[in-house]
């Protein structure tokens, strides 16, 4: 048994036609296909096909081929460029099987001979059942399809090695034997490079950039894309730079003016910078998303597009084509680029024997049947190809990163209807049946979709993130000066009813200080209004409040009653007794009635009449139950001191025994003339002031009571 390896070199060349295995192995001469045949009785390296429809020799009933389990999955999809990002594989062994099950159709959707069956299952059960360890060759399999190392350090994509085994009986696939015994193949082995190489799987999708390859040419259309791509990045990123050097020039010039106008510098730059903070969380609560998820794809999208769209595209091999194009090295063809060396590169003429001229109006008039290929004597038409002569182009030439496609052409189809000619349904023109893959879209709509969501998020968490922080100092801001304003309020409330407290109180208290204040001045010489008059014309007490007034009033008093040139003489002299203006009624006349006194009890008597203010020993009076000040009755006990001012002539009139003043409840712990002192100041500020006495009196508290008079 013979092997023979053909590798898939990353190299390219000017390709012209379609090339056997068998020439290149066995024959470097540039003879005629037909002559070669001749030679050999056959074209060797090929599949035969069985004369008998249960055999399963060859092509009988189909080639079955199998999978190796263990290397897909574990070497050959990191080598997709399709799981390179964000942890999610959109090429997995399923879509791979998948693809290679595409790459066996395109050779048998145009031969009715080829028949290709995965047998990847069954190989595994029978493994399991034999107890084989995991990645052994299945015996039942005719192609094996598998990975392989780089061992020799050359660029090769993927490499076949077919099995061939001498065969005396050899059958074409038209049913004609060969006359000398050949070479057939027996068994291939398919194996793709997963180590210094890249694949994808979306042929449909990189096709635009192929076809851009082929328009523009590769340099011009790689620069055009960069171009196009990073221009869109720059301009983003200049602008984001813009507003960052904005802000940025902004701080350093709040620095500069802290730094110069104030002496604390840092502590002024902390306040700067936490103010700064909050307004720009402030900013961020009330963010425009639309600007800032813009910001964010035109940032990260287009680096993301060409990394993960474009250069797997540019860069790495379709998977499909490669699978198809090894597919048609165990089919026994070769690289034309390789024939070229040696000039032995075919094509079929389809206008033979008509002078080697290609007429369009004879293909038209022939219909189909121009493309067909003798099936009796398939070689008859091959020709040699000249290598200045450019052809149509083919899935078989050398593998590089510009397949145009991954279905075959009609170089190719020509080739397998040479090399397995039929009589019976046989395909004049290639067929191309592929399911549109939509997995470029996924991916590109992923990088695309899955940046705008995570500016989304970013930006959505950041407002939430600042709301929250501000809601959050609100609450505390709030708090605080709730409960300042609680405290103020309070104090306040306290204040003003203090203030209601205390203006109810010294109301009453300097309303009773004035009537006494009048009733006292009634008494002396002149009335109220003459012994008024010297200190509200003195001015003493404007603007004073208070002790201070009450001071100056009674320094006034004092001035007034020490002056010798008044009438009356000296301090201590007593003043003659004058009477009063005509026109004025007598004091004791104008002196409002008492208001009638509690009745004492029946046992009791009535107290003895009041003495006059002179000779009077003592005032107190009793609380009536509801308030009311009865009137004054005689305390034996108290012994005044003298008056301040000297008294009056007619102070043998009683004074005022009804007066219902407050100030008089101390009578009994103070002496009188004192407290005649006190009311008279009080009064006159309150008079000279529009108001009563400004200093609240001092706390009552009821005199002990006297023992009740006997009866009779």
């Amino acid at each position: 048994m013979a092997v023979a390896t053909v590798a898939c070199w990353l190299f390219s060349a000017a390709a012209t036609g379609w090339v056997t295995t068998s020439q290149l192995q066995r024959d470097a001469a540039a003879v005629p296909l037909q002559t070669f045949k001749t030679r050999r009785g056959a074209i060797n390296r090929l599949w035969s096909s069985p004369l008998s429809s249960t055999s399963t020799h060859g092509l009988g009933n189909g080639i079955n081929y199998a999978w190796n389990p263990v290397v897909c999955q574990k070497t050959l999809e990191p080598a997709f460029a399709e799981n390179g990002m964000w942890g999610i594989n959109f090429a997995d062994c399923e879509a791979i099987l998948a693809s290679m099950r595409r790459a066996f159709k395109s050779w048998s959707d145009n031969h009715p001979k080829l028949k290709f069956f995965d047998i990847t299952s069954d190989c595994e059960l029978d493994r399991k059942a034999r107890g084989l360890p995991p990645g052994t060759r299945c015996d039942s399999a005719e192609i094996w399809v598998t990975t392989t190392r780089n061992t020799s350090g050359a660029d090769a994509a993927a490499t076949t090695v077919v099995s061939y085994s001498w065969a005396a009986d050899f059958v074409h696939t038209n049913g004609q034997p060969a006359s000398f015994g050949v070479w057939e193949a027996v068994r291939a082995e398919i194996g793709f490079n997963s180590e210094s190489i890249c694949w994808y799987l979306d042929a449909t999708f990189c096709g635009g950039f192929h076809s851009l390859k082929a328009s523009m040419g590769v340099e011009d259309s790689i620069l055009f894309i960069r171009c196009l791509i990073f221009g869109i990045w720059g301009l983003a990123m200049a602008e984001v730079l813009w507003h960052f050097f904005k802000y940025l020039r902004k701080q350093c010039k709040m620095c500069e003016l802290s730094s110069a106008t104030d002496k604390g510098a840092d502590k002024a730059l902390t306040q700067d910078a936490a103010m700064e903070f909050y307004y720009q969380l402030e900013k961020m609560a009330h963010i425009n998303y639309s600007g800032l998820v813009m910001r964010i794809i035109l940032l990260t999208v287009p680096l993301l597009f060409y990394e993960e769209i474009v250069l797997p595209c540019w860069e790495c091999y379709d998977f499909e084509a490669a699978a198809t194009h090894e597919i048609g090295h165990v089919l026994g063809l070769e690289h034309p680029d390789a024939g070229a060396r040696v000039g032995q590169n075919y094509f079929y003429n389809r206008s033979f024997g008509e002078g080697y001229t290609f007429s369009e109006t004879d293909l038209v008039g022939r219909g189909i049947d121009a493309f067909a290929v003798n099936c009796t004597n398939p070689t008859e038409q091959v020709e040699l190809r000249s290598n200045s002569t450019e052809i149509d182009d083919t899935i078989m030439r050398v593998f590089t990163f510009n397949n145009p496609s991954n279905c075959i052409f009609q170089d190719d189809l020509d080739a397998i209807n040479v090399l397995y000619p039929v009589c019976e349904d046989q395909q004049r023109v290639p067929l191309c049946i592929k399911d549109a893959q939509y997995l470029g879209l996924v991916r590109s709509s992923v990088y695309v979709l899955l940046p705008l969501v995570i500016g989304l998020s970013l930006v959505i968490c950041t407002n939430e993130f600042a709301k929250r922080l501000q809601a959050r100092r609100r609450r505390r801001v709030a708090q605080k000066y709730s409960e300042r304003i609680s405290a103020f309020e309070k104090s306040q409330c306290a204040k003003e009813q203090y203030k209601k407290a205390y203006h109810s109180r010294s109301k009453k208290k300097g309303k009773a200080a004035q009537e006494l204040l009048s009733l006292y001045l009634t008494g002396l010489v002149g009335g109220t209004e003459v012994n008024l008059l010297p200190v509200r014309r003195s001015g003493p007490l404007e603007g004073l409040t208070g002790q201070e007034c009450i001071r100056a009033a009674g320094a006034q008093w004092k001035k007034r009653a020490l002056d010798p040139s008044r009438k009356g003489g000296s301090r201590n002299a007593v003043r003659p007794a004058s009477p009063p203006p005509a026109a004025k009624p007598p004091p004791q006349q104008q002196i409002a009635p008492p208001p009638a006194a509690t009745p004492p009890p029946p046992q009791q008597k009535a107290p003895p009449p009041l003495p006059p203010p002179a000779a009077a020993a003592g005032w107190s009076h009793e609380r009536s139950p509801r308030g009311a000040l009865p009137p004054l009755r005689h305390v034996p006990s108290f012994n005044p001191a003298p008056p301040l001012h000297p008294a009056p002539a007619f102070h043998a009139a009683p004074l005022a025994p009804h007066l219902h003043a407050a100030p008089l409840a101390e009578a009994g712990a103070k002496q009188t003339p004192q407290l005649y002192d006190a009311a008279r100041y009080g009064a006159l500020c309150g008079a000279s002031q529009g108001g009563g006495m400004t200093q609240p009196p001092p706390a009552w508290r009821p005199p002990p009571q006297p023992p009740p008079h006997a009866a009779g």
